[in-house]
């Protein structure tokens, strides 16, 4: 992450996009915490660089609602999931993989709260 600030900057999409990526790999090793601060910090760039509406940006969405059913913190996964669902569909339509993916996600929260 030193490198991708000193090169391009804290506020390029590259940068969230490696933060994003980090905080996958630190989820999948159980650093549930770590991971959330990376997801956050992701989230706002994207939305500044890329738009709420872009498909990066609900991947983000997606990866904070993921950890947040980890956490057990079932409201904020359902908001997460509620908003990237609404953005998967608009930009990539009802029957894209990725859309498919997250209503998945969102279906097995629904059956747990």
């Amino acid at each position: 992450m030193e490198i991708d600030e000193k090169t391009i900057g804290k506020e390029h999409a590259d940068y969230a996009s490696h933060m994003n990526n980090l905080a996958g790999v630190l989820q999948d090793q159980g650093k549930y915490e770590e991971a959330e601060g990376y997801f956050r910090k992701a989230l706002p760039i994207r939305k500044k660089t890329l738009g709420q509406n872009h498909p990066d940006y609900a991947n983000s969405l997606w990866g904070l609602a993921g950890l947040s059913i980890k956490l057990e913190k079932f409201g904020e996964a359902k908001s997460f999931c509620e908003q990237a669902i609404e953005i998967l569909e608009k930009s990539l339509g009802q029957d894209h993989p990725r859309t498919k993916d997250c209503k998945r996600q969102y279906e097995g929260l629904l059956s747990i709260m």
